[in-house]
């Protein structure tokens, strides 16, 4: 793994990097080594880009099974994120542990009426993640 030498020397503590380096971690499975340098974020710059990497925590401790701490983190940020993208993780996450009104509560009814509120740019930004979590909520409740 090659991205692991690169926050050395002048480079240790560039936020950027480090962030980028959590998310690498995070796409090779590897949570501990994930949470380590989202902490090492916070320890540098503490808001260096805080919505980004509180939803990477909590796709962190959602695919190790850590849910309460991940639902906390969900919470945290859900109306303070600028797009859908965490609403959406949360909502799939809610549909697929049996909490599927909630779910849908959360997604479909709340987005209908951010979308009502923005423009057409808004609605097609989001569209990926809405019919992913949309999905998500229906196979839910067909079982």
């Amino acid at each position: 793994m090659h991205f692991q030498s690169c926050p050395v020397g002048l480079h240790a503590d560039w936020p950027g990097l480090v962030f980028e380096l959590a998310e690498a971690y995070f796409s090779k499975h590897d949570a501990d080594n994930a949470l380590a340098a989202l902490d090492h974020v916070i320890v540098i710059e503490l808001w260096f880009r805080a919505g980004e990497a509180k939803l990477l925590r909590a796709r962190v401790l959602a695919s190790t099974g850590r849910t309460e701490k991940a639902w906390a983190q969900y919470e945290a940020i859900l109306d303070h994120f600028p797009d859908e993208e965490a609403r959406c993780r949360y909502a799939s996450r809610l549909a697929s542990l049996g909490r599927v009104e909630m779910a849908a509560e959360r997604v479909l009814a709340d987005a209908e009426k951010r979308a009502s509120l923005n423009d057409r740019q808004y609605v097609r930004t989001n569209r990926e993640c809405l019919e992913g979590a949309t999905k998500d909520i229906m196979a839910a409740q067909a079982t």
